[in-house]
């Protein structure tokens, strides 16, 4: 597998567009205007749909002629809206999952990264005319887990990088990890008292994948501000080959 340190060692991203999704009006609103102010509206697009919809609209169109017309070289799911934390087997809605009542039930039931959604992310990554990367990110170490390993169900290869998290760090106790993730480590121990998979190793990153210029409000928060860890992992999906 390919190992790597930056997504800007894999992309040229000045020479990329960019779509992006988001079912909230306001925050289309509002990167539209920053994408405005940055002059970036010639490269950038911000839709008001949902993830899995723009998805399906690229897969018609694999379906239909059997590759896309255009090289997509990087798809990211970023910090999407966690399903609700369950320990001991009873779903338990920790004080940062407070914030939003309409939190997904469980990671089958509403959660917006789900096996359909992360079939098509690969089916259009195939379908790409040099196939490509996937970008997963998350603050929340059992949703990041749980996407890197829906990734690996459906064909995507998880790629090792070259600043990668050690087991020593993501133990640090130092380390400030969201209200959520403590609850989860709390659950996880009392469970499994003679450990457990955290999301370290050389497939999740020590130090952010993407160029500052591309880190995402939530990123900046937690790398700037909170130092909530974020976790992340990356993979390549190569192009379907042609008989």
């Amino acid at each position: 597998p390919t190992q790597a340190s930056m997504l800007s060692d894999l992309i040229n991203f000045r020479a990329c567009n960019y779509v992006g999704c988001d079912l909230s009006a306001l925050n289309i609103g509002y990167g539209r205007g920053i994408a405005h102010r940055w002059g970036l509206t010639s490269r950038l697009q911000l839709l008001r749909r949902s993830a899995e919809a723009f998805l399906n609209q690229l897969s018609d169109e694999v379906s239909v002629s059997g590759q896309l017309p255009l090289n997509i070289p990087l798809i990211m799911i970023q910090f999407p809206t966690p399903f609700q934390l369950v320990t001991d087997g009873q779903s338990s809605v920790s004080r940062d999952d407070r914030r939003n009542t309409q939190l997904p039930a469980n990671a089958e039931n509403g959660f917006m990264v789900n096996h359909e959604v992360m079939s098509t992310v690969v089916k259009v990554l195939r379908a790409s005319q040099k196939g490509g990367y996937l970008l997963l990110q998350s603050n929340c170490e059992d949703v990041a887990l749980f996407m890197h390993d829906l990734a690996v169900s459906v064909g995507a290869s998880p790629l090792l990088l070259e600043k990668h998290r050690r087991d020593k760090d993501i133990g640090d106790e130092s380390v400030v990890s969201s209200l959520r993730t403590k609850r989860w480590l709390d659950g996880a121990s009392s469970c499994h008292p003679n450990g457990f998979r955290r999301a370290s190793g050389p497939h999740w990153s020590s130090e952010p994948l993407l160029p500052r210029r591309g880190w995402t409000e939530t990123e900046v928060a937690c790398e700037t501000e909170t130092k909530t860890p974020v976790h992340r992992c990356l993979f390549k999906v190569e192009r379907e080959r042609e008989d």
